[in-house]
């Protein structure tokens, strides 16, 4: 069979394509990356058929999970530095040998 016609390379052209396409990350980790952070636009969103009943309680567990994760950092960062000095500590303790 030769001159193949429209089907195969419109077949082959969509595979290609497909292919070459970046592919999106599933929902959840594309929810992971917004941040909701108010003031909205409830006129807008109300026009796009987002009510505030969809978007009010992910601002509010997004704005809880930042919230945790800055209380973590802040946390891990004293308990760095506190170790530090320790360290210094012990090290200005230990008797230097002539």
């Amino acid at each position: 069979m030769c001159g193949g016609g429209g089907l195969r390379g419109e077949s082959s052209r969509s595979n290609h394509v497909a292919r070459h396409q970046p592919r999106l990350p599933p929902l959840p980790a594309l929810l992971g990356c917004m941040h909701l952070q108010p003031p909205f636009n409830t006129e807008a969103r109300a026009a796009a058929g987002f009510d505030e009943a969809w978007y009010l309680p992910l601002a509010e567990q997004q704005a809880a999970e930042r919230e945790q994760q800055a209380a973590a950092r802040k946390a891990a960062k004293e308990q760095q530095e506190q170790m530090q000095q320790q360290r210094h500590e012990a090290v200005v303790q230990q008797p230097v040998n002539a």
